[in-house]
């Protein structure tokens, strides 16, 4: 570990890629260091060692200090780890934050939500943001809803300061491009997870374009887990080149000629790239979207449904002057489309200006610093009451936790009072089979007298 001792702020991690989200707010705040946590959305292999060593070698390349927790229910562990932290700066409530212990050590801790993701309405606006103390809001649309649920602060998009400013990674950047066929248009593919996800329908499609393009492709972080058959498909192809959650999307956006998406928020941070876009549609198959609305969705490891609301953004980038980019749902019209949007890189600007405004504040390259200096302040305060609403839930959450726990600490009683039973059965086994056996040998010794086998 490069534990920071005088931390008194903790940026928790899951992911590699969560390093991009907090690094612009870290770096104007000394008292911070980063959290890696073992987490549950990858295959057996690759939790534990395998995957925490991906974000700390991404925190070594950076020169941060951090610290790592293996322990995801454990209460005791777990609360005296944070101890020292004053504030919890995370993405999402994920264990060790929240877990199946049920215990409410989190809401002790004075917290902040950073917002990652602002299109999949119902999972970003869920009501586990209640938790949170405050939330960091991208723009206008993410401000309204969090503010029902926390006190929210308007910011902007820290991880894009770098692209403002124009601070990406040359080098890393030009070593890629040197890895290109430079006498092809680059598309950089974005597909989300689960039901919704693109690889489904338009994965052979894509790898079909790499015989025109190089094609750049960076999975969801839980597509190892959800779409590992589709995924499979694209290693080791000619012309197609993979990057984990490791790599910076920012520097993959600087390589882009062309973006593909479906409705994952990487579409529109595209957008506020000003990169030009196609958009594969997985909303309009009304089975595949009812089943996703109903909780059907099943991936093989949990229900993933209940992300894209109806009429929602992705629905209403099909309007004709909300549109991001062009829309298809068909994978034979794919290469035409890819065509035609590097021809006319201008077309449905009405509809990025609409969603730039609404979805992403300032634009400065100074969010970063604006989110620290939200996070600083709160160091100073006492911890804010909550909107009717978001106490209400919190309040819900906690009981239902409590109630949980009640239940399992039942089940729990009732398996150990049947494993006693079974073992006072197993032990009246024993001796009866002791017995038996004796019987079995005295009946055998033919020449003990005939009374004794009666006996």
């Amino acid at each position: 570990e490069n534990s920071n001792l005088a931390a008194k702020i903790a940026f928790v991690m899951w992911s590699p890629f969560h390093f991009y989200v907090y690094k612009n707010i870290a770096e104007y705040l000394p008292e911070a260091e980063f959290v890696v946590c073992d987490t549950w959305f990858k295959t057996a292999p690759e939790r534990g060692v395998t995957h925490i060593e991906k974000s700390i070698t991404l925190l070594k390349k950076h020169g941060v200090h951090w610290r790592v927790c293996l322990e995801l229910a454990d209460k005791s562990v777990i609360e005296s780890f944070f101890q020292k932290y004053e504030i919890l700066a995370a993405t999402f409530l994920w264990p060790p934050l929240d877990s199946l212990a049920f215990d409410d050590w989190f809401s002790k801790k004075k917290s902040v939500r950073v917002l990652y993701g602002t299109v999949k309405n119902l999972a970003t606006f869920a009501p586990w943001s209640a938790r949170f103390d405050i939330a960091l809001s991208y723009g206008s649309h993410s401000h309204k809803y969090l503010s029902v649920l926390n006190e929210s602060h308007l910011v902007g998009v820290p991880k894009f300061d770098d692209w403002f400013n124009k601070t990406l990674d040359d080098k890393g950047i030009e070593k890629i491009r040197r890895g290109l066929n430079s006498h092809k248009k680059t598309i950089l593919y974005l597909p989300t997870h689960s039901g919704l996800s693109s690889l489904h329908k338009f994965g052979e499609a894509v790898l079909e374009l790499r015989r025109f393009y190089n094609v750049l492709v960076k999975f969801h972080h839980w597509g190892s887990l959800t779409e590992s058959g589709e995924e499979k498909k694209f290693i080791g192809k000619e012309g197609v080149y993979l990057f984990d959650e490791a790599s910076d999307l920012l520097s993959l956006f600087a390589l882009a000629d062309v973006v593909l998406s479906d409705s994952s928020s990487a579409a529109f941070e595209a957008v506020l790239a000003d990169k030009p876009l196609v958009v594969l549609d997985m909303t309009t198959e009304k089975g595949r979207m009812e089943s996703h609305l109903q909780g059907d969705e099943f991936n093989g490891l949990w229900y993933s449904g209940g992300l894209v609301p109806p009429g929602g953004i992705a629905e209403e980038i099909k309007e004709p002057k909300k549109m991001i980019g062009e829309v298809i749902d068909n994978p034979t019209k794919v290469e035409a489309a890819v065509k035609r949007t590097i021809e006319s890189k201008n077309n449905f600007q009405e509809g990025r200006r609409y969603w730039k405004k609404l979805l992403y504040s300032y634009n400065d390259g100074r969010c970063g610093e604006r989110a620290a200096a939200v996070i600083r302040e709160f160091l100073t305060r006492e911890k804010p009451t909550p909107s009717l609403l978001g106490y209400a839930i919190r309040s819900y959450l906690i009981n239902l936790e409590k109630n949980y726990s009640f239940q399992m600490q039942k089940i729990i009683q009732e398996a150990e009072n049947k494993s006693r039973f079974i073992a006072q059965l197993q032990k009246k086994l024993k001796n009866y089979t002791a017995v038996k056996n004796i019987f079995d040998r005295v009946k055998n010794e033919k020449f003990l007298p005939k009374k004794i086998i009666l006996l």
